[in-house]
């Protein structure tokens, strides 16, 4: 593709619009699908009979006048609308596994500072750094949607790409709800604020013009709050559950605690700082698909960036609001300015002599409820949301075991070779 400097949605009005299919083209598409599967000739000619049959009836010809008349009255596209409730907020299973989209970042430089924050918590000044610089070069990119400063993607011969996914990144959280889920969204999207959730619990703290110290310092005191807040409910493993169950329980919470609920779905993203560093490449993509027994996530939210204790790093997304493609256009920009940080900083790999190390603040004694500081999301639940958070957790923990997870990388050739038509095996 190449690229050119416009406004980022300047060029949605020249998209061209989805065809509606001709109806005898879709009957022949899908009898040519049933071709490899039917069970016998005899089958097939069955099925040909009834294709034919339903082509001609005064059915058909009804759903596809409904269809055009459907069409003229969305904004973009016959499709969009039906094709995110059906593939995506109808669906009633768990999302954890089945509908997230995953991924493990490059390890580049950075602070592999082992020291930990706090004694006897297993979360470390290099964990902090990392989960700060991903969290600004976030926003960083937020900015850069939100005053249209992105390149139009365009096709070869000059044709636009629709850009309109750009705008489900950020402030985006799914909503459990029957008998089909709701996404919660704004764009530009006001919230100022980020998710970070360490120890099961989840905290708020400001990201929108701070800068990295600021925010490796709020995250650092959120570590520290853990010595000392009273805890609450794990509420977030509820996200991995069947989504009936977990919007049955979402309405008692949201009723209970309408504030701490607000504040979640007012977030930016989500920051998850995990206890346990995986051993390896295949851990560590099996920890970012679905967590370390579906613990310390909020699965609803669009974008979640996950940090281990070793540094390592990875991101986790609800799927609906845009396609894996998308986020992976920010988290380029983002490990691209994360290596630009690294190198202005002096920060280099371990076992090397310089190193960044920024300032650990103490929480305000002054203000303990300065925002900065991190602001504890405190929860009341009754009996049976406790029970709902045992059952989940059980239900999780199936779910996981059902599943294996292998990084494997194809390196005898990529997508130029491909695009030259070269095959190097």
């Amino acid at each position: 593709m190449v690229k050119r400097q416009t406004g980022t949605f300047s060029m949605q009005d020249k998209l061209p619009r989805l065809p509606i299919p001709d109806l005898q083209s879709t009957a022949d598409k899908y009898i040519k699908s049933l071709e490899p599967i039917a069970s016998s000739e005899q089958e097939l000619e069955n099925s040909k009979t009834l294709m034919k049959e339903f082509v001609e009836s005064p059915f058909a010809k009804e759903l596809q006048a409904r269809l055009i008349a459907f069409d003229k009255k969305q904004p973009n596209s016959w499709l969009e609308a039906l094709w995110l409730d059906k593939a995506y907020l109808s669906y009633r299973d768990s999302v954890m596994i089945n509908v997230n989209w995953y991924m493990v970042f490059t390890n580049a430089p950075y602070v592999n500072d082992p020291a930990l924050v706090v004694d006897s918590l297993p979360f470390t000044r290099g964990q902090a750094l990392r989960a700060a610089v991903l969290a600004k070069y976030a926003c960083d990119y937020k900015n850069l949607i939100d005053r249209e400063e992105l390149q139009v993607e365009m096709q070869k011969n000059g044709t636009p790409l629709c850009m309109n996914q750009q705008k489900l990144m950020f402030g985006v959280t799914r909503i459990p709800s029957i008998p089909a889920d709701k996404l919660e969204h704004k764009h530009p999207a006001p919230g100022k604020t980020a998710l970070v959730i360490v120890d099961e619990q989840l905290f708020t703290i400001p990201v929108v013009g701070e800068t990295v110290e600021s925010i490796y310092n709020s995250i650092v005191n959120c570590i520290k709050q853990l010595k000392s807040i009273i805890k609450a409910p794990p509420i977030g493993i509820l996200t991995s559950e069947h989504r009936d169950v977990w919007a049955k329980q979402y309405e008692k919470i949201k009723k209970m605690n309408p504030q701490s609920i607000k504040e979640i779905n007012d977030t930016l993203f989500a920051i998850c700082l995990d206890s346990q560093a995986p051993r390896d490449k295949h851990e560590a993509a099996a920890f970012a698909l679905h967590g370390q027994q579906g613990r310390n996530r909020w699965f609803d939210k669009c974008i979640e960036f996950i940090v281990f204790p070793n540094g390592v790093a990875g991101c986790n997304g609800e799927h609906s609001p845009c396609d894996a493609v998308i986020p992976n256009q920010m988290t380029t920009f983002i490990l691209e300015k994360y290596l630009d940080f690294c190198s202005q900083c002096n920060i280099v790999t371990v076992n090397r002599e310089k190193q960044f190390k920024p300032k650990d603040s103490a929480i305000s004694k002054e203000d303990p409820k300065n925002q900065k500081n991190g602001k504890h999301l405190e929860f009341k639940i009754q009996v049976e949301t406790w029970e709902a958070i045992n059952n989940a957790q059980r239900r999780a923990m199936k779910v996981i075991g059902d599943i294996d997870v292998k990084e494997y990388r194809f390196t005898e050739f990529g997508s130029e070779a491909i695009k030259q038509g070269i095959f190097c095996l």
